[in-house]
């Protein structure tokens, strides 16, 4: 038959839902780290006695590794130069230990986009998190997923092509056994093809928990359009379904954010303040650029219409 634009297929799902799991394109398969956890008990205990008695909150800067109080002082002194804003600095001195430990967090975090290397992936699973991984149907990609996982402290559940010939037929539980050679070669989803299935095999995982939906994925060119495109959709249908989610996003200079006044007004002194100091250089790069270099980054400020900035 025809292709359905996005709009069509997302249409259509909302139309005719899928509720049994047998129904689904994909099954789930889950791997913990060092698969040394037959239960969480087990991995609970071997996360406290193992526990560092050094602040596990770090930055590494400079060659150095600041820790706990060091970490708190870099903070405020970046925040006082304006190098980051308050809140941010405040939040991570407010950061406790037991916040960088996710083994029982209520949190599952969604990465689309987990092979990606500006991904939170790494991170994710060094602090002991549960993350639904996605990424496409290449074996190498999840073969280094994998080994990622087993040396973390943390584990990945992933959706898998169905095998309606084989033993999982009709099974969208964790209880299936096989080897990590036939999981990656089942593994994985793509974002352009498959959105409806997988927001039915996505909204109905870790039902107890909230989920955090992080888009990484990466495509050159126009294509980056359309996958951005369709982790959007994904996040929204999830979100619809599960209105408690939260989103995460991979910023970049691209990003048009909105930002407090003080902040607005600070951007606004340093620019003036940098454009002064090298005026004439400044000014000669303006001129053969076409005036598209050294742009104030900032717009005027609009009044929401409950009357703040």
């Amino acid at each position: 038959g025809e292709d359905d634009t996005l709009a069509e297929a997302l249409r259509k799902r909302r139309e005719n839902p899928k509720s049994n799991p047998s129904d689904f394109y994909f099954t789930t398969g889950r791997l913990n780290s060092m698969n040394n956890y037959p239960n969480m008990d087990e991995k609970r205990t071997y996360k406290a006695e193992n526990a560092s008695p050094m602040s596990r909150r770090t930055l590494p800067i400079g060659g150095k590794i600041l820790r706990g109080d060091e970490v708190d002082k870099k903070m405020l002194h970046w925040a006082t130069k304006g190098v980051i804003e308050p809140d941010t600095a405040a939040a991570v001195c407010n950061m406790k230990d037991s916040d960088l430990d996710l083994t029982n967090s209520d949190w599952v975090f969604v990465v689309l986009g987990a092979g990606a290397a500006m991904g939170p992936l790494d991170t994710l699973l060094s602090l002991g998190a549960t993350v639904i991984a996605l990424d496409l149907p290449i074996p190498a990609i999840w073969e280094k997923l994998f080994a990622k996982t087993k040396s973390s402290k943390g584990s990945i559940i992933f959706p898998m092509i169905r095998k309606y010939n084989g033993n999982d037929e009709g099974n969208n539980n964790n209880d299936i056994h096989l080897d990590e050679k036939e999981m990656a070669s089942r593994a994985g989803c793509n974002f352009l093809t498959h959105i409806p299935e997988l927001i039915d095999w996505l909204v109905l995982q870790c039902p107890s928990k909230r989920l955090v939906i992080g888009q990484y994925a990466y495509l050159d060119s126009a294509a980056f359009v359309k996958v951005s495109l369709a982790m959007d959709a994904v996040a929204s249908e999830c979100l619809r379904q599960r209105p408690d989610s939260a989103l995460a996003y991979l910023c970049s200079p691209t990003d048009v954010f909105a930002i407090p006044p003080a902040a607005r007004d600070a951007s606004a002194r340093q620019y003036k303040e940098d454009m002064n100091n090298k005026e004439f250089q400044n000014r000669i790069l303006q001129l053969l650029s076409g005036n598209h270099m050294l742009q104030q980054n900032i717009v005027p400020g609009t009044r929401a219409t409950a009357g703040n900035h």
